[in-house]
């Protein structure tokens, strides 16, 4: 839209109500000026006659404040700006002249039952919670900052956190983990999970702003989760891509919106500097959990600081530092907000009880942000930077990302986990055949679908310890196709407690059962994926079973993976023989337990043989009857170890109450 096509409004004094959408800039003349959109507008003339009528503004438009006084701008957000259209020259976009600036949470596409929802979240904030935190719950929760005090806002600016008004991904990302457990706890199929936290989500997105973050999130859970379902294995940037062009399909203008940019800026920086800084992080020594951690906050604000200095002017240092000493917080403050709203509408004296435990945590939250503000300098106007020195900042970021790369390939190379020998492609009699290493290993013999069939290295003792081996098994479970589920019988009789199992291990058992002696005996790679489906089951029960077992129960960075697999069946089978070899079970003393794990890893040390005999010459009948042998043996030890780890939970309660 041009000035042209808004002449008969040039001169009139009114209220221009919109989203702020980016495009600050300090003028000259000084004073700043910005975008925004999907604007209507409403003339004094309108006001002196007590009417409606307002005017819908298409496209942007410029509005240029020149009082002096600061402004906290929130992207998403919507203000009230009372002022009048004015006639600028070689502008691209209708100028309005602001006089008074004011924050509004006026959506016009917030009606019916999710407005409702909002506003009754709103209130029964407001009623719980005392004056001095409403506002800044109710914006944490609903994106709604109408109820912030101007000081709040201007500290929030100065100390980088801003962001937090906004609904965004990380709100998406802590109701999604809260979701997934509850409904994991409920025992709903993965499918069905899917299904109910993406309409969640997405009723989530229309109560607040429904920010282009917030669909980036969803469509990027949608994707990610059907990609585990399905076992396929994407890089971490494809689901952002897809989230990316679904969002500009759907309107190609989001590509200009300031929410949209800075959400994929984190994001893309998560994926491409968190793992530099992570490994600079852990020569520092600190445990893995807060390198973890920091890592991905540093990430996440080096990936969106160079923009906020070129869309808004300024750079506050504090939000490196008071981001991710704040953001930890979040996973307690958005989900008991929700438990107080929804308690509210029951009885709101319980809700009045239980503010306290939010008001506790969200002022030590405050001390850390006051503390922040209180840096001396931190917070700086730097202006119109030119867009060169931004691109050359994220230049020197991506240059970052790639050094620290190499160093650790390097590194790998040096410690013997890359090998740098080429292998070799040879055509024997129509074959195609690979090795690293002729005088080393077999031929591994291509299928025609390049994936190599298995050959165990000679002299292979213990195969779930041999890399080379392990990289093959990996490639062809990758290829596998998932067996269909389709023809099962309608009555299945299981040899295991299957309400007893994890959702997933469920799952698992209904594959087990489609790979019948039949289609066995018919495909020589499916004994592989069956076998490498019961270790998993078996496997992933007593992970899951075991800790509870163990005195002191093992901590996180206790459990290793030795070796990186794309394929997670065989990575819960490396997980579970490392275990089964490791010091970690020395810490019980429980007679029966040591008793059945030592069934258990003699189970293992079966299915190594299986693995020699599946890759060997054996007789392919009788590999087959063998693969079922141990697979019920396998199903007989789950349920007693099943069966053990119900009856000691039953005993313990018993002892913590005796009228049980």
């Amino acid at each position: 839209m041009n000035e042209r096509e808004i002449k008969h409004l040039i001169g009139s004094k009114g209220i221009l109500k919109g989203k702020f959408t980016g495009g600050f800039r300090h003028l000259k003349s000084g004073g700043i000026s910005f975008l925004i959109e999907n604007s209507e507008y409403r003339g004094a003339i309108s006001f002196a006659e007590n009417t409606k009528e307002r005017a819908k503004i298409p496209g942007k438009v410029r509005c240029q404040f020149r009082t002096g006084e600061e402004l906290d701008l929130l992207p998403e957000n919507y203000y009230s700006i009372e002022g009048k259209f004015a006639s600028e020259s070689g502008s691209k976009f209708p100028c309005f002249i602001a006089n008074k600036v004011e924050n509004t949470f006026e959506n016009y596409y917030i009606r019916g039952l999710a407005g409702n929802v909002r506003e009754k979240i709103k209130e029964g904030l407001s009623r719980a919670l005392p004056k001095k935190y409403e506002g800044v719950i109710v914006g944490f929760v609903l994106g709604d900052t109408s109820l912030i005090s101007s000081e709040d806002k201007k500290l929030y600016r100065e100390t980088g956190i801003s962001h937090l008004l906004a609904i965004s991904g990380q709100h998406i990302m802590i109701i999604l983990l809260l979701a997934t457990s509850f409904l994991s706890l409920l025992r709903i199929p993965p499918v069905s999970r899917i299904i109910i936290i993406s309409i969640g989500l997405s009723f989530y997105a229309l109560i607040t702003v429904g920010s282009p973050s917030v669909w980036r999130a969803l469509i990027m859970y949608i994707a990610a989760a059907l990609a585990l379902h399905f076992e396929l294995f994407p890089s971490p940037l494809r689901p952002v891509s897809l989230a990316a062009l679904t969002i500009l399909l759907y309107n190609p203008n989001y590509i200009n919106d300031v929410a949209f940019i800075l959400s994929f800026s984190a994001v893309i920086g998560i994926v491409i500097l968190a793992g530099p800084i992570n490994t600079v992080l852990r020569k520092l020594r600190l445990p893995e959990i807060i390198t973890r951690y920091f890592s991905v906050s540093f990430a996440a604000n080096l990936g969106t600081i160079p923009l906020c200095m070129y869309i808004f002017g300024t750079f506050s240092s504090a939000s490196i530092i008071v981001n991710p000493l704040i953001l930890w917080a979040f996973a307690y403050i958005i989900p008991l907000s929700f438990f107080i709203s929804i308690v509210s509408l029951i009885k709101m004296s319980w809700a009045i009880y239980m503010a306290p435990t939010l008001t506790l945590v969200l002022e030590g939250v405050m001390r850390v942000v006051e503390y922040g503000a209180s840096i001396p300098e931190q917070f700086i106007y730097v202006g119109n930077i030119p867009a060169f020195v931004i691109a050359g900042i994220y230049c020197a970021f991506l240059g970052f990302a790639v050094f620290m790369n190499k160093m650790q390939i390097l590194e790998a190379i040096r410690s013997g986990r890359i090998k740098t020998r080429k292998p070799t492609l040879i055509d024997i009699n129509g074959a195609t055949l690979y090795s690293d290493d002729l005088s080393e290993y077999d031929s591994f013999v291509y299928n025609g679908e390049d994936v190599p069939s298995l050959q165990p290295p000679a002299r292979m003792f213990y195969p779930l310890k041999n890399q080379d081996f392990i990289n093959q098994l990996d490639s062809i479970l990758v290829k596998c196709r998932r067996p269909s589920l389709k023809d099962l019988p309608s009555e299945i009789t299981s040899e295991l407690p299957l309400q007893q199992l994890r959702i997933e291990n469920q799952n698992i058992y209904y594959l087990l059962v489609s790979l019948d002696k039949n289609v066995l005996l018919a495909d020589s790679e499916r004994i592989l994926q069956s076998q490498i489906l019961v270790m998993a089951l078996v496997g992933s029960e007593f992970l899951y079973r075991i800790a509870g077992h163990l005195n002191p129960p093992p901590v996180f960075s206790e459990m290793k993976m030795e070796h990186a697999v794309k394929d997670k069946n065989l990575a819960i089978v490396l997980m579970s023989d490392y275990v089964l070899s490791s010091s970690l079970l020395t810490r019980t003393r429980d007679r029966d337990l040591m008793t059945l794990i030592s069934g258990l890893q003699n189970m293992f040390s079966r299915g190594y043989n299986q693995f020699e005999r599946i890759t060997g010459n054996a007789d392919l009948s009788e590999t087959v009857s063998l693969h079922f042998v141990l697979r019920h043996d396998m199903f007989a030890w789950c349920k007693k170890f099943i069966e053990f780890d119900l009856e000691t939970k039953k005993l313990k309660s018993k002892k913590l109450r005796p009228e049980i």
